[in-house]
């Protein structure tokens, strides 16, 4: 079987990376749209050979592109690397015999996902106003007043790819929140019984909202030294009330005070124990990305001005920057080319970060959907009220996106 793994369209994905959500739900990764199948109801064997996931190496090898992938192609349309994009260059060279033994009918004989994306369990102690309740029980709770049997998934999921434990080389938590999930100190245990923390070939990655250290008896930056390689991703976006408002539970003190922690327990160690600011853009942000960037490299809690990622929001819908309107568009774009020019490029930025905002631009534009304005205001009106914040207080930048709601004759809810 022919394949070129140049093609616009192909990604190992659906060879080498397992996506487990936290209701047991399988995808190649985190970006697809995908589901091809469910841990709770079938073992990983049989998912990782049916025909939804052979119809998709099938497209991609065919060189067709895959429905379930338009987030990578939108954000290779604006000019940002994709997630297709980092794990082509990052696991194709250590996974590539698994994919090159792939069977005329695009079955494989051996599970190659050296690559996870495991998320126990929705147990978070933020209600973000960019997630849902699948994805944090705080939301769940503050949305129907009770916790779900979702809540119990974590333990069936660990039991499930514990048998294949072996297999992988890159493991990445996300959640939830996995610094407060037990089953990923359970996962991180086993690890270290099988030595894995002492490979210089196995990578630990994690997505958090970095607001807890400790966990009952463990503390994850002992945790973190024992392991070679430690990538930690942490999830910012704004700067004093303004985070706190989009990240309900968030405290701009505790999370300057970690991150400096960070940097003085790992500060030999920058090149194995890497911190990086993750800021998902959307409608309420769009102003304050720049203003975040600049301060965490200016306090010295981002040593490298490089180590700053944007993730363009898709959904929910209602919160995308695609909803702003004309003006405040333009004030935004404006925004972020002063801050190529101004800050980027006097600090010697590197061309792929300033490329990134570059790419932001671009995105802004991509879409008009300001026929969603209503819905974006009356979402955060809601929120609000049973949070007691104040959106257009806090954010008054977006007074034209309220001005619009109000000169389409929708009266604000009491």
């Amino acid at each position: 079987m022919k394949i070129d793994p140049n093609s616009k369209v192909f990604c190992v994905a659906p060879w080498l990376s397992l996506n487990i959500n936290q209701n047991g739900n399988v995808q190649p990764c985190c970006a697809s749209t995908e589901v091809i199948g469910n841990v709770l109801q079938e073992n990983i064997e049989e998912l990782w050979n049916n025909d939804k996931i052979k119809e998709i190496r099938k497209n991609m090898v065919e060189k067709r592109p895959v429905n379930s992938c338009i987030t990578c192609y939108q954000k290779e349309l604006s000019g940002q690397q994709s997630l297709r994009q980092i794990f082509n260059d990052s696991l194709f060279e250590h996974g590539s015999n698994y994919i090159y033994n792939t069977n005329e009918d695009y079955s494989v004989n051996e599970l190659g996902f050296i690559h996870w994306d495991v998320k126990f369990g929705n147990k978070c102690n933020f209600k973000c106003r960019t997630c849902c309740p699948s994805s944090s029980s705080s939301i769940e709770f503050e949305t129907n007043g009770k916790l779900s049997i979702h809540n119990n998934f974590a333990k069936i999921n660990f039991d499930r790819i514990k048998p294949h434990v072996e297999k992988v080389n890159h493991l990445y938590f996300s959640g939830g929140e996995p610094l407060i999930t037990e089953e990923h100190y359970m996962m991180i245990i086993m690890l270290m019984k099988l030595g894995r923390h002492k490979k210089d070939d196995f990578y630990l990655n994690y997505s958090t909202n970095f607001s807890v250290l400790k966990y009952k008896k463990h503390h994850i930056f002992d945790i973190w030294d024992k392991f070679q390689n430690v990538f930690v991703c942490t999830s910012v976006d704004g700067v004093g009330k303004r985070g706190e408002l989009i990240r309900n539970g968030f405290k701009w003190e505790t999370f300057v005070s970690n991150v400096r922690q960070f940097n003085e327990v790992f500060v030999n160690r920058t090149k194995t124990h890497q911190l990086r600011f993750d800021c998902t853009v959307q409608a309420l942000n769009i102003f304050d990305v720049v203003t975040l960037h600049q301060t965490l490299y200016k306090e010295g809690l981002m040593s490298d001005i490089n180590k700053f990622y944007l993730n363009f929001l898709h959904g929910p819908q209602n919160l995308s920057v695609w909803i702003l309107d004309k003006e405040t568009k333009r004030r935004a774009k404006k925004n972020i080319e002063n801050h190529i020019n101004e800050f980027l490029i006097p600090n010697k930025a590197s061309n792929d970060m300033i490329s990134s905002f570059e790419s932001l631009i671009k995105y802004i534009d991509l879409a008009e959907d300001d026929h969603l304005i209503p819905d974006f205001v009356k979402q955060m009106i809601h929120l609000d009220t049973i949070r007691n914040e104040n959106t257009i207080k806090t954010f008054p930048e977006l007074s034209n996106v309220w001005k619009t709601y109000l000169d389409k004759k929708n009266p604000l809810p009491k």
